[in-house]
């Protein structure tokens, strides 16, 4: 009987794998387990019907305009930024007593921004200052050029702002970039030292032979990773897709695998935010590897700019006590050792992430892209979407929505493999528990993390 295609690209051992590279060594024969009968009567293709194509488809502040100010900035457009700027600053005089001392609390880091973008003149609006004060020798500044004025008879106080608050900012985002890699690595390793992974695909593999019996896609040894999106395409009478029948049997015959495959991908989930918005489900990445390894290079080149800056201050710089002198380059120097480390073990991620899709044999896919893969594969957003009212409020949206970690029981909910009844009374109970991935160093992770 012709039978709805899984389209895929099939893999052959000795063409396609070579023994001990891929996860297909480990993926199970679980052809025995595919129930005929029912894969017959859901996915039957109707006579009227052909067989699809074998490859995929892929509000403003008022300004004062005395004129008895003296203003380097005419227009009023322009002059506002600059105008509200110098309104949230402390006085002059003592702005620049901040800087000079390293006063972080009279100088937050968001206002110091403040300072260094609107307020601190470069070479060429000082020497404009001073023409304009040559000029109008007894006219008062208006006040953004009257910090401009102040600010700019210290000497290099650009690169003393810049310096100090690139290493003020490394403070606060170091613990944040060292923890976004860290659970990157938990991504990775629960991929690498899973064992439930591999019976799952082979669930995959088992019904997706049974589907391509008798054409060229059938009696595979694998198939390319990203075929988990085309599950969705296949689908019964009910309009439900093959992962149902998926699913159900192998949830059934494996309930401790199915839990575990659940905690393996784990950190991969919790990667991905998932939100109900309007009347849809939207998800999004909350990092990846690539863009965690374009920023920490930007932070590494941010370092020396500032090793630049810093250089140009202290050859201006004569009193032996100045506190930039004093405490600026040992700090620059501890910045720079945990940049370099960061650097390090954000490329070791990077590449611990690109020997993992060797051994998936997913070719280049990018990071974000693995990760919704994964929770699409789970967690379809039309599961969610195209429920009843009360059930997809009171139910789904919490379970899958809210952060929570996914669990066995939710999938069944949400596969309708399990009936609401029997979990209405736990429903209103659960409460979000915070998660805490460790990463295992498995004998394959430690041979394939250098």
């Amino acid at each position: 009987m012709p039978l709805k295609s899984l389209q895929w690209t099939r893999y052959l051992f000795g063409h396609h794998l070579r023994e001990g590279q891929t996860i297909w060594d480990l993926v199970p024969d679980y052809a025995g387990v595919v129930p005929a009968d029912e894969m017959e009567r859901k996915f039957a293709r109707s006579k009227s019907s052909a067989r699809a194509p074998l490859n995929p488809i892929i509000e403003e502040p008022r300004v004062d305009r005395r004129d008895s100010e003296l203003r380097l900035i005419e227009e009023a457009k322009e002059r506002m930024p600059y105008e509200i700027a110098s309104m949230q600053m402390p006085p002059a005089e003592e702005l620049v007593h901040a800087i000079e001392e390293l006063d972080e609390d009279m100088l937050p880091l968001e206002m110091c921004r403040e300072v260094a973008k609107w307020l601190c003149p470069d070479g060429k609006r000082l020497e404009a200052l001073k023409r304009k004060r040559t000029d109008n020798p007894n006219v008062p500044w208006a006040m953004p050029e009257h910090y401009m004025w102040t600010l700019g008879h210290l000497p290099a106080c650009a690169q003393r702002l810049e310096c100090w608050q690139f290493l003020r900012a490394f403070d606060e985002e170091h613990m944040v970039y060292t923890e976004s890699v860290a659970q990157f690595e938990c991504v990775v390793d629960g991929f690498m030292r899973s064992q439930s992974i591999a019976p799952m695909l082979g669930y995959v593999l088992a019904f997706g032979n049974f589907l391509n019996g008798g054409t060229r896609l059938g009696q595979a040894d694998g198939f390319n990773m990203d075929a988990l999106n085309s599950l969705e395409a296949v689908k019964d009478q009910e309009s439900k897709d093959v992962r149902h029948v998926i699913f159900d049997t192998f949830f059934q015959k494996h309930e401790d695998k199915a839990q575990q495959f659940i905690d393996d991908l784990a950190p991969c989930l919790q990667n991905v935010g998932r939100s109900y918005v309007g009347s849809e489900v939207l998800k999004s990445v909350k990092s990846s590897i690539e863009g965690l390894t374009a920023l920490v290079e930007k932070i590494k080149d941010g370092s020396a700019q500032c090793r630049s800056h810093m250089d140009q201050v202290l050859a201006l710089i004569e009193d032996p006590a100045d506190l930039f002198k004093l405490q600026m380059p040992p700090k620059l120097k501890r910045t720079q050792e945990a940049i370099d480390q960061l650097v390090d073990r954000t490329n070791q991620a990077h590449r611990a992430y690109r020997q993992m899709l060797s051994w998936y044999r997913a070719g280049d896919m990018i990071s974000a892209d693995w990760c919704l893969l994964w929770d699409d594969f789970l967690v379809p957003k039309h599961l969610i979407s195209n429920r009843e009212t009360a059930l997809r409020k009171d139910v789904l949206i919490p379970r899958f929505c809210k952060g929570r970690p996914l669990d066995l029981e939710s999938l069944r909910l949400l596969w309708q493999l399990k009936e609401l009844d029997s979990v209405q009374k736990k429903a209103s109970s659960i409460v979000s528990r915070p998660v805490t991935f460790r990463r295992a160093r498995s004998r394959r992770t430690l041979l394939l993390l250098p």
